[in-house]
């Protein structure tokens, strides 16, 4: 007797991840059907329930470096963007610009915009650097692995500047996505 289940997936960054996602499901044992979408930030997989768990699923998902959360009945709220990432993009935005526009507006010592460019570097670095070291240990390379590498570039020959703007463009990238599939979710169920 088989089941279906839907999962919300967050964190794939583009069509790639949900190839190799889906193809990493269905080569588990009691995944009959798998089907990833990008656009969609959506798996809908059928499994037999004697043999594998909604739990495990949801738990071999996050090891690929994604967030699953089941979506029951509301594909809605599988697409609204969250705050934290709102909260995120702009704080590394504001600290980028204030350690780019306040030393050409007054004399500040390199050290207070270096602490500043590399606060925001934590700030928006963080969550980036998860998902790089999961894909890393999963053996994959993904943006998140890339851009990561480039910002420790730029952080081991003092550029820290360049380095938050890397991160910082991912994320507005990554933001602006959430955003557009959200707003095409709405649309797909609208209709």
């Amino acid at each position: 007797m088989s089941r279906k289940i839907d999962f919300s997936i967050k964190g794939m960054t583009c069509e790639d991840c949900a190839g190799k996602l889906e193809g990493h499901l269905k080569g588990l044992g009691g995944i009959e059907e798998a089907l990833v979408s990008f656009t969609l930030s959506k798996a809908v997989i059928k499994y037999n329930p004697e043999v594998i768990e909604p739990v495990t699923i949801k738990h071999i998902i996050s090891s690929y470096g994604y967030t699953a959360t089941s979506a029951e009945g509301s594909i809605g709220a599988a697409f609204e963007p969250r705050h934290i990432e709102t909260v995120r993009v702009v704080a590394v935005g504001l600290l980028l610009a204030f350690a780019w526009i306040m030393p050409r507006m007054l004399p500040m010592p390199a050290v207070l915009t270096d602490s500043v460019t590399l606060l925001a570097i934590i700030v928006g670095g963080y969550s980036i650097a998860s998902k790089a070291i999961k894909a890393l240990l999963q053996k994959s390379l993904n943006i998140d692995l890339l851009v990561i590498i480039a910002a420790s570039a730029a952080v081991a020959i003092g550029d820290y500047l360049e380095a938050g703007l890397v991160i910082f463009i991912l994320l507005l990238g990554e933001y602006l996505e959430a955003m557009t599939v959200a707003r095409t979710g709405k649309a797909i169920k609208g209709l």
